[in-house]
């Protein structure tokens, strides 16, 4: 099993950080993380390997200390500073006010919820 943590860019510049364990390094995994996940056309991504780890436990410690060299910058996609995530017990990105300015922008599938709207909601 090889692991490492890599980095998904779009060509617009932003990206996601993440970790991933295979035995091909060359499987296609872009990343399931909530960005990547809702950007439809994966060919405007790409992906580079940025460390190897020798093991699990190792890589997770990897992509925490990434993940806090990057987390906050506006090109950085990552919800949450914890390597672990919120779908498996991290805290809620939500509480975040760097994630909620992230999802509140104009073309963020968020945004498009008339309920979110002001004049809708009167």
């Amino acid at each position: 099993m090889k692991h490492f943590i890599y980095k998904t860019t779009h060509k617009n510049g932003k990206y996601y950080i993440g970790r991933h364990s295979t035995t091909d390094i060359d499987d296609g995994y872009l990343g399931s993380g909530r960005w990547v996940s809702q950007i439809k056309d994966k060919s405007t991504l790409s992906r580079e390997i940025l460390e190897y780890a020798d093991t699990e436990q190792s890589l997770i410690l990897l992509e925490e200390k990434y993940l806090t060299d990057h987390h906050g910058k506006p090109e950085c996609m990552n919800m949450s500073n914890k390597g672990t995530g919120w779908a498996t017990g991290g805290a809620n990105p939500m509480n975040n006010p760097d994630t909620k300015e992230k999802m509140s922008g104009e073309n963020h599938w968020l945004s498009k919820n008339p309920e979110r709207k002001e004049d809708f909601r009167k």
